[in-house]
């Protein structure tokens, strides 16, 4: 059965954690999992902890540090310079990750940063940085074979000249070099058989899809079940990640209650979301349930799990934060701040489709454990 890992929300809900503990449970079975990437680029921020070991997982799947192989499925937008320098960091703690990257990923060039950093319109709208939103703007509309990863590990030298390079050649060059010493380029098809479970790990949440999220405050590619092949989906269990609490980075919709959770919630403090990069303020607020029924409703998941036969887990995590245990400070029925029991929360937000199980996430350094309803 396959598994799918998907933001609820505005991303930097935990999805790295849950990924991780779905790795360890497949590993405890004997089976070895797949992590598969499969939109975005490495704009993701999936912060992972295991045997005193920290790593924020950009381009590589949140199984990394239980050595699970990752695939970059070919919606994922590829930067061979932001790759080569996170394998290398995790080469520095021992780890040695195999990397699987499908032909016909794009690329992100060191020019595409630096467009997207000097871009107006890009600005206001929210960015990450990265130069995803100018790579999929040269890419829209069309397949062009030149503009894959397959063909740029080829002759690197000469692709830099063949698209007028201009920022960080040498180091594009490098890098596209080093993808095509240490990664292997191959199809799904042809490797999924060799692994005993496929983990599909999502990027950024569900209200930032490029089909279903709140415009312009978008990003460019599609991080929902919309972003997943029909035959992955027949009867795959999906995993939805949220907070405590509700976070969003990056210009759009801003939480209600930052005071509120300012002053009754504890362990706020992260080194991987500030305020000082190119998406400004880290905003935080009260976790809205009626928000999150039309998170669910506007990605059409009851329509999902009719067609494919889905089973949808939710998965809560930053439990530590919360001031009481098995209860969650909410916003809902368009009314005023007032804490809710997780299994009615659940019972709020999952009225239109049947939810299976409840996740907790204590705190970074514990394991997800299953809530007793």
């Amino acid at each position: 059965m396959n598994k799918i890992v998907l933001g609820s929300l505005f991303g930097d809900e935990g999805k790295g954690a849950t990924v991780q503990f779905l790795c360890k449970e497949e590993i405890d079975k004997g089976v070895i999992p797949l992590v598969i990437r499969f939109s975005g680029g490495p704009q993701a921020g999936h912060r992972v902890l295991h045997n005193g070991i920290a790593h924020v997982c950009s381009l590589t799947g949140s199984g990394v540090l239980l050595n699970c192989p990752t695939y970059l499925h070919k919606n994922v937008m590829i930067d061979p310079i932001s790759l080569m320098h996170e394998v290398r960091t995790l080469w520095t703690f021992g780890i040695h990750p195999q990397i699987y990257i499908h032909p016909y990923c794009r690329v992100i060039y060191p020019d595409d940063i630096y467009k997207n950093k000097s871009n107006e319109k890009t600005i206001k709208d929210g960015t990450c940085g990265c130069g995803i939103y100018e790579c999929f703007k040269r890419n829209l509309g069309k397949f062009d074979i030149f503009n894959t990863i397959l063909c740029a590990i080829a002759a690197p030298k000469e692709y830099a000249k063949l698209y007028k390079l201009q920022h960080n050649v040498e180091e594009f060059v490098e890098a596209c070099e080093w993808v095509n010493k240490f990664c292997h380029i191959r199809k799904l098809e042809d490797i999924e058989d060799n692994y005993g479970s496929l983990i599909f790990e999502g990027s950024q949440g569900l209200l930032l899809d490029m089909d279903n999220g709140f415009m312009p405050n978008c990003t460019p590619s599609k991080v929902g079940l919309n972003g997943i092949s029909e035959k992955y989906l027949q009867n795959a269990e999906v995993y939805l990640v949220m907070r405590s609490y509700l976070t969003r980075h990056g210009n759009g919709y801003d939480p209600v209650g930052e005071d509120f959770v300012r002053k009754y919630f504890r362990h706020l403090e992260e080194s991987t979301n500030l305020d000082d990069g190119p998406q400004g303020q880290f905003k935080i607020g009260v976790l809205d349930l009626d928000l999150v029924i039309r998170s669910f409703d506007r990605n059409h998941l009851d329509n999902y799990q009719r067609m494919y036969n889905i089973e949808y887990n939710v998965v809560i995590t930053h439990m530590d934060c919360s001031p009481y245990p098995e209860t969650i400070p909410a916003f809902f029925n368009f009314n005023n701040i007032d804490y809710i029991d997780i299994d009615k929360a659940m019972d709020y937000c999952f009225r239109y489709i049947s939810l299976k199980n409840i996740y907790l996430g204590l705190s970074p350094e514990s394991e997800i454990v299953l809530f007793n309803r």
